[in-house]
């Protein structure tokens, strides 16, 4: 899945970047990977799904893509996560996530479509 994608105009000076940061580890494909990450948590710059339970159709969210959509804000997630902001956030996306050490796919990546339920909740007045 990895391996046939070509990197764009981005990926490259990412890789050649981290590279020159001494993280001669990071190849291709794990450019390739973190890319994929990042189009998958950009689904989310959404301010609609602000307040509501968010599942996927497949099952829950991941893990780590959901601590990273309620520690931003889906209203500002679009200030990270967004075509618009890829060129100047993608590399510092890629450090953070070679930081965190071991990354799994289970924890940022799912199949399926976002479904966003408004969250049923009682109000009740209490008077004296």
């Amino acid at each position: 899945m990895y391996k046939n994608e070509a990197l764009d105009k981005t990926q490259t000076e990412t890789l050649a970047r981290l590279h020159n940061d001494g993280y001669l580890n990071v190849n291709k494909m794990h450019i390739v990977f973190f890319k994929h990450i990042y189009d998958f948590i950009c689904r989310f710059a959404d301010e609609y799904y602000d307040g509501k339970l968010i599942t996927m159709s497949s099952g829950d969210v991941p893990k780590e893509t959901m601590a990273i959509c309620r520690s931003i804000g889906y209203w500002n997630l679009w200030k990270y996560f967004s075509p618009m902001e890829y060129d100047k956030r993608f590399y510092q996306f890629c450090k953070k996530l070679i930081k965190k050490g071991r990354i799994s796919s289970v924890d940022y990546l799912a199949p399926g479509t976002i479904i966003a339920k408004e969250i049923e909740y009682e109000e009740v007045n209490y008077g004296r």
